[in-house]
């Protein structure tokens, strides 16, 4: 499955970095892209991920953070 979100709030390599850090922890994600230029964050994942638990990790790490569903 796929998810793809956008994270306005990503501006830099830093911000990159720890939400891949916190993607790679959740066993679920198989595969993660983020297009930092784009400020959108592709996540493929099993049917088990438990996606408002990722949102809640990533908000966590910066107010900035906002996940945004894309269409």
């Amino acid at each position: 499955m796929r998810t793809v979100v956008s994270i306005p709030g990503m501006h830099c390599k830093s911000c990159e970095t720890l939400i891949r850090d916190v993607s790679t922890q959740m066993p679920d994600i198989t595969n993660i892209d983020v297009n930092l230029g784009m400020k959108r964050v592709t996540l493929e994942h099993t049917a088990h991920f438990d996606f408002a638990r990722w949102t809640s990790e990533v908000q966590g790490l910066d107010a900035r953070y906002a996940v945004v569903m894309t269409a």
